[in-house]
């Protein structure tokens, strides 16, 4: 979905930065308006420094995505993402709050998505909101007891006697060991 942003973005004044690399890379560097900055393939270690810098996490995607990390990512440092109303994105990004949803296919949404996050105090607002909700859904421990549930509903039997995973957590802690 990189190409209908990029579309979009010759309508928005500020800087986007697009971190990776695939097949398209070429052809989108060519179409690419002022203002939009290839950073190419980066280690692990770049990335979360990326993600804080931000105002805001851009998902375009036109795929039907499952959980995308780079929207945990982004929550856990206290960035809004603006992704694509598509798949399980709406399930992630609770618009107006966590985040804004477009379109796919809609250049004129994605640049009054991001103009509204040039607001500066709605880009805070909002990027509290998602890191509240990375604390509170994707966080370790709410995250662990959501697998564990998942796992209980499929086979209770398989768990049986096993744990409550934040009981757990906080066991380990307590005795000194790592949670």
């Amino acid at each position: 979905g990189l190409a209908g942003l990029l579309s979009a973005w010759r309508h928005v004044p500020g800087q986007l930065l697009v971190a990776g690399d695939g097949p398209q890379a070429d052809e989108l560097r060519r179409i690419a308006p002022p203002g939009v900055r290839f950073l190419g393939r980066l280690g692990p270690e770049e990335v979360p420094a990326l993600v804080r810098g931000a105002r805001a996490l851009v998902y375009p995607s036109v795929t039907f995505e499952g959980s995308p990390r780079g929207i945990l990512e982004a929550y856990a440092a206290g960035v809004p993402v603006v992704a694509s109303r598509i798949g399980s994105l709406p399930e992630h990004v609770e618009e107006g709050r966590s985040g804004l949803l477009v379109p796919p296919e809609d250049p004129q949404g994605w640049a009054r998505a991001v103009a509204r996050l040039e607001d500066d105090a709605e880009s805070v607002r909002m990027g509290r909101a998602a890191h509240a909700l990375w604390r509170t859904r994707y966080s370790p421990g709410p995250a662990l007891e959501a697998l564990v549930a998942a796992y209980r509903a499929a086979s209770p039997a398989s768990l049986k006697g096993v744990a409550r995973p934040a009981e757990a957590l906080t066991e380990r802690a307590t005795q000194g060991g790592s949670a």
